[in-house]
């Protein structure tokens, strides 16, 4: 999760507390849903919110491990 954060802060010029709050969202969002969506919808909302390839959704999942 480190290098999203890093990502946001240094391309979205976010604070570190916003954009840890931002992958704490989508990780909340996420486990609320995991059942019921595909990899697809997972990596479509992930692009959505975040405008990162999905490879990065990687270090999200292998962190719910």
């Amino acid at each position: 999760m480190q290098r999203i954060i890093e990502v946001l802060m240094t391309r979205d010029l976010m604070t570190r507390s916003d954009a840890t709050q931002e992958v704490k969202h989508f990780i909340a969002w996420l486990n609320a849903n995991l059942g019921e969506l595909s990899l697809c919808e997972i990596e479509d909302q992930f692009q959505a919110d975040f405008f990162l390839e999905p490879d990065y959704l990687e270090e999200i999942l292998f962190s719910l491990c």
